[in-house]
């Protein structure tokens, strides 16, 4: 009976830990989907606006719009609020050097 008991309690624990492992996988996806859905509709802007869309960005009502626009609980507004301006410069910076490219082509 001791043997049945050690082995349902090392059971148990490995479904714990696989329980855990796979709850981290999910955050660890959750994390990447909204900064890449943050990078997105940040680039869609810019893409509409120009360079002039960094100044929106920047604005705390706009910054407060797109945190409630994408998340949809206290972890993704968190998230989303925590990773904003990283997102944004960033997309800042791709769209200034598409903008170059762009201006480079144009004139050879």
């Amino acid at each position: 009976m001791g043997l049945i008991d050690s082995t349902q309690n090392i059971s148990k624990e490995i479904q714990v830990m696989a329980n855990v492992t796979q709850e981290k996988e999910s955050k660890s996806d959750l994390n990447a989907r909204l900064e890449r859905e943050l990078e997105q509709y940040i680039g869609s802007y810019f893409e509409q606006r120009g360079t002039v869309a960094i100044f929106d960005f920047y604005n705390l009502e706009k910054r407060e719009k797109v945190i409630q626009e994408l998340g949809t609980c206290d972890y993704e507004y968190v998230r989303i609020n925590k990773i904003y301006d990283k997102v944004l410069r960033r997309v800042a910076k791709i769209y200034e050097n598409h903008q170059k490219y762009l201006d480079w082509n144009a004139h050879h």
